[in-house]
């Protein structure tokens, strides 16, 4: 783990607010004046050097809770290698792509469930996924690539996901009288909860894939986790500020991940407590009066994957995307956005993205470990939810 760690913070460069300057990607070297170009100048030119296929033909069906950013710069890329391909998108919350995976199950209707995957998805959801290991997995770093051990070649890493960011309405909680400054991270929702009490949004742990890590991160840095031991936690301590969040949110949770961010820039509420992608990519549409941050007590990464479904109608197709994902020129149009790509040597054109040397006490998740408690923790969850809401 610790070499995962400094594996992460070694590897991973400084980026410009949009500029472009690495080989992988496409941009200029220098920095010579109008050397800058922006993610869609940048997309253009991977898109221009794929090379169509188009001897493939077919459909290929796809349930993924990925945002609009991700999916508008990698799905022009697969169209452009297979023009002959009907990409069809399924955009559903993690937990509804999984319920309806496992509802067809006797007859398939997707053929890869693109995000939300992890370990612990594969390790609570076995019987769902095919065993398929990318040829393109050759070009991943040593860690992620997945084609050993138990859970190999059931699941394929294709980016790196920040798990902990809030997104906030100045506006809204400049009216709430608290200043912007004073927002640095989970205490101080709970130093502001007189003023925050139900204007603080975040999904349900147990439909939402980004609400979950959010969970397991409060567990952790609330448990007195440190050095990414997580079987000592000191998980009443942990739950104990959980309870205290749900207090805060006033017993509300959001099924859909993607509510939590566009209701805050809607002006709904004053914050988002959601993830790095769609909180960078607020900051990238410059959306009014939103800002974001990385939460003081600490910030966790994981991978996130793709997997294709258990006999999945389309099976050729299925890889054939997933090959795409690893693919340089699909880790290249992963450069253009908000979500970083598994191969840590490239460097994305965002504004806002930092290096990890430059975000909070980074720390990683033992997904086996977490993946083994999911059960009791969602029970747990819904347990303090209900009682908090018996009480209202």
């Amino acid at each position: 783990m610790k070499k995962l760690l400094a594996m992460l913070l070694s590897l991973l460069m400084v980026v410009t607010m949009f500029g472009c300057t690495s080989e992988n990607n496409g941009g200029n070297q220098g920095g010579n004046e109008g050397s800058e170009k922006t993610a869609a100048d940048v997309q253009k030119e991977i898109l221009a050097r794929i090379e169509p296929d188009v001897s493939v033909t077919g459909r290929v069906v796809v349930y993924s809770p990925n945002s609009n950013g991700e999916i508008n710069a990698i799905r022009p890329g697969f169209t452009t290698k297979y023009p002959n391909v009907t990409l069809e998108i399924v955009s559903l919350g993690t937990g509804d792509c999984l319920s309806r995976i496992q509802a067809e199950a006797e007859n398939p209707q997707c053929d890869v469930m693109w995000g939300g995957m992890n370990t612990e998805k594969w390790f609570n959801n076995q019987g769902l996924w095919e065993q398929y290991t990318s040829p393109n997995v050759a070009n991943l770093p040593e860690e992620y690539k997945n084609n050993t051990g138990e859970s190999a070649g059931y699941f394929t890493n294709f980016g790196l996901s920040g798990n902990t960011a809030f997104v906030i309405n100045t506006a809204i909680l400049n009216k709430l009288g608290v200043k912007t400054e004073e927002i640095t991270g989970y205490q101080s929702l709970i130093d502001h909860a007189a003023q925050l009490k139900g204007q603080v949004l975040s999904g349900d742990p147990v439909k939402s894939s980004s609400a979950w890590q959010e969970m397991v991160a409060m567990l952790y840095l609330f448990g007195e986790g440190k050095d990414n031991k997580w079987d000592t936690l000191n998980l009443d301590k942990g739950w104990e500020y959980v309870g205290k969040f749900i207090e805060v949110v006033d017993g509300t949770v959001l099924s859909s991940s993607s509510a939590v961010y566009k209701n805050v820039a809607q002006g709904e509420a004053a914050i988002g407590v959601t993830y790095e992608d769609p909180a960078l990519q607020l900051l990238k549409d410059e959306a009014d009066d939103i800002t974001m941050i990385y939460p003081e007590e600490g910030n966790n990464w994981t991978p996130c994957a793709a997997a294709i479904v258990k006999n999945a109608p389309n099976m050729d197709l299925a890889k054939l995307f997933i090959d795409f994902l690893i693919s340089e020129e699909g880790q290249d149009l992963y450069t253009c956005t908000t979500l970083r790509p598994i191969i840590t040597t490239k460097t994305n054109i965002v504004k806002g993205i930092k290096t990890f040397d430059e975000i909070p006490n980074v720390f990683l998740q033992d997904e086996l470990y977490i993946a083994s408690q999911t059960a009791t923790w969602r029970a747990k969850w819904t347990e303090l939810l209900d009682a908090y809401n018996a009480k209202k």
